[in-house]
């Protein structure tokens, strides 16, 4: 039985070792641990109205540590103009929008990826932000990952000082990197969501132009005649990279979620519900709009993430939560320091 004890002990104290140099490792080695904590967005920020010179657009550094979004943060040198306000009710998203993609811009929100753009114009209004490798969790655009297609059929939401925005969301995509940006362009984009902007937009136009832009166009095959008339609208792109687990710092492909504005009104002054149905007769969600943004509407309940196994549930729980991480690894700590007191009075009394 004293032997038994012993071994038992040992066992306990070896377990909880490894348990809590895995938590440390976690809290003070990976980075995703704290990544989401930094990005909070930038408080007290007001609509920018003026000229938006400095901004920068292009490809963002990589993120490698926490202390790069903290550098990233303090660096004034790149300004921040705050456009509005992007909300994604359904899976709790709601991010800050800046003009341009710059590493300052991205470590508070969402980024636009080309200049001139605008919701109220005809053309696409690119967004980017970080994906954290935190699902459901996080800031900037993880949450896009873990709805996978799930969230086609449901509605993005822009606000600024003025307006209210509102896309329907139409395509979900995992791009590889290098082909990723023509997502991002007006004329691409637009010309081969031509008969969806047809179909749900609220401010259309036609365009006549190139059939090359759109890849498996019937058009082009039968005709010598390689222009067409397209439906131009004002569409939609949310973008990030897509993560796997345990490599968050290298990201091969890209997450595109695309969608057509069906409905531009002005921004309620106070708490109201507005209508659910638009002028060309798509359906909308009851919204429920306070202080400028949109805080809830009527399809209740969330979408189901993509399943993503043993190891991805478990680097979803440790991301969630930093505290609950910090308090596994005292937990741990403190089993293996009584197991070895423990140990060390059976070997002294017994």
């Amino acid at each position: 039985m004293k032997r038994f004890s012993k071994v038992f002990m040992a066992l306990i104290a070896f377990l909880s070792f490894i348990i809590a140099g895995c938590s440390a490792y976690w809290i003070y080695g990976n980075p995703v641990a704290t990544f989401s904590s930094l990005d909070t967005g930038l408080k007290g920020a007001k609509i920018h109205k003026g000229s938006k010179t400095g901004a920068e657009y292009g490809p963002s550094t990589s993120l490698s540590s926490a202390s790069q979004i903290k550098k990233a943060q303090s660096n004034t040198k790149q300004p921040l103009y705050l456009n509005g306000w992007l909300t994604i009710p359904v899976i709790g998203l709601e991010r800050q929008i800046f003009e341009g993609t710059s590493d300052r811009v991205l470590s508070y929100g969402a980024g636009t990826i080309n200049p001139n753009q605008s919701p109220d114009k005809i053309g696409n209004y690119g967004l980017a932000a970080h994906n954290y490798g935190d699902w459901n969790y996080g800031q900037g655009f993880s949450k896009l990952q873990s709805t996978g297609s799930a969230i086609i059929g449901n509605y993005a939401y822009i606000t600024d000082d003025t307006k209210l925005y509102t896309y329907k969301l139409t395509n979900y995509d995992i791009v590889y990197r290098d082909d990723s940006m023509p997502y991002t362009e007006t004329d691409w984009n637009s010309r081969n969501m031509s008969d969806t902007i047809k179909k749900y937009g609220n401010i259309t136009e036609k365009v006549s132009g190139d059939v090359s832009l759109v890849p498996t166009d019937t058009y082009a095959n039968n005709n010598k005649d390689k222009t067409k008339t397209f439906t131009y609208g004002r569409t939609l792109t949310l973008y990030t990279c897509y993560e796997l687990p345990p490599d968050y710092l290298h990201s091969w492909n890209r997450i595109i979620i695309r969608g057509v504005q069906v409905k531009e009104e002005p921004i309620p002054t106070k708490t109201v519900t507005t209508d659910s149905t638009t002028s060309n007769g798509v359906e909308t969600p009851t919204l429920s709009v306070e202080n400028g943004k949109v805080v809830s509407y009527s399809k209740s309940g969330s979408i189901s993430s993509d399943n993503k196994g043993i190891k991805g549930l478990f680097y979803e729980m440790l991301s969630q939560d930093k505290q609950l991480v910090n308090k596994v690894f005292i937990a741990s700590i403190s089993i293996f320091v009584v197991s070895l007191i423990s140990l060390v009075l059976m070997k002294r009394y017994f």
